[in-house]
C-alpha cells in the first residue's frame, strides 16, 4: 500500500499519494549516484562517447583555454616579480625557452611569451623559442634582413614563419596590460601550426597580457589561444 503524506492542520486534509518508487532505496541510491557524477564532471568534456580532448590545449577555443590564459599569466608574473637580481631573471627566461618553465597551465600550448614593455624586444617564447632576441618590429612587418618581398630568405626572414604584418601590436599590448582588462586579439603563429606551400600558417589568437616589474626591467607578459571552435564529435549541431 503506498505511504502516504498528510498536510499541515488547517490544509486540505486529503491525503497526498507519494508513488513507491520515490521513496524507494533503489531509487534514492541512483539519484544521489547521478548528483555526484555530474558535480565531478570536468567541464573541458562533453556529454557524450568521445572525449574531443583529453587536455586542454591553446589550438582551441574552450572553455579551460580562458581558465588557462589566466593561470599562466598569474603564475608568470609572481615567479618574475620575485626574483631579486637579473641573473635570476635570465634563468627563468631561459627555462622557458628551453621548456622547462612551469606555466602552471593544465594543457599545452599557452606560452608565456615575454617581450620588454618599451621596445617590445622578444625575451622568451615558450611556443617559438627561437624567436628570442628578435625585435617585435622586425617580427611584425617586412624589415628584418632576408624579408624583401622580392628577394625573400625564408631562413632570415622571422616573418613569413611566424606572423603576418600587424601595425601598433606593441602599443595595443601595452594599452591592455595597463588600461584595459588585458584581453587582447592579435594574430601569430604557433609552433604546430599547419604547413601550406612550405609556411606555417597563422592564426587569429585570443590572448591576456599582462605588465610585470621585474628585476631587469618592465616586461610584458602574453598568454594566448588559438580563435578555433573546438571541434566536437557530433555530426551535426544547431543551436
Amino acid at each position: 500500500r503506498p505511504p502516504t503524506v498528510h498536510r499541515p492542520s488547517g490544509a486540505n486534509p486529503s491525503p497526498v499519494v507519494v508513488p513507491d518508487m520515490m521513496v524507494s532505496p533503489f531509487w534514492v541510491a541512483l539519484i544521489a549516484a547521478g548528483l555526484s557524477s555530474v558535480a565531478g564532471l570536468d567541464p573541458r568534456f562533453f556529454d557524450g562517447p568521445v572525449e574531443p580532448f583529453a587536455v586542454c590545449q591553446a589550438k582551441y577555443s574552450a572553455p579551460c583555454s580562458q581558465t588557462n590564459i589566466r593561470q599562466v599569466l598569474r603564475k608568470t608574473k609572481t615567479d618574475f616579480e620575485a626574483q631579486a637580481t637579473t641573473t635570476d631573471v635570465e634563468t627563468l627566461l631561459s627555462k622557458i625557452n628551453a621548456g622547462t618553465f612551469d606555466n602552471g597551465a593544465d594543457g599545452f600550448g599557452f606560452g608565456p611569451l615575454v617581450v620588454k614593455f618599451n621596445d617590445g624586444q622578444i625575451l622568451a617564447d615558450a611556443e617559438n623559442p627561437l624567436l628570442a632576441g628578435a625585435s617585435l618590429d622586425n617580427v611584425m612587418s617586412f624589415k628584418s634582413s632576408g624579408c624583401a618581398m622580392n628577394s625573400l630568405v625564408p631562413t632570415q626572414c622571422y616573418q613569413s614563419n611566424m606572423t603576418i604584418i600587424q601595425q601598433d601590436l606593441l602599443l595595443r599590448w601595452q594599452a591592455a596590460a595597463t588600461s584595459g582588462d588585458g584581453i587582447i586579439s592579435w594574430v601569430w603563429t604557433r609552433s604546430d601550426a599547419p604547413v601550406i606551400g612550405g609556411m606555417k600558417m597563422p592564426d587569429k589568437r585570443v590572448g591576456f597580457v599582462q605588465k610585470a616589474t621585474t628585476a631587469s626591467g618592465e616586461v610584458l607578459l602574453a598568454s594566448s589561444f588559438a580563435d578555433v571552435p573546438l571541434p566536437l564529435p557530433q555530426p551535426t549541431c544547431s543551436a
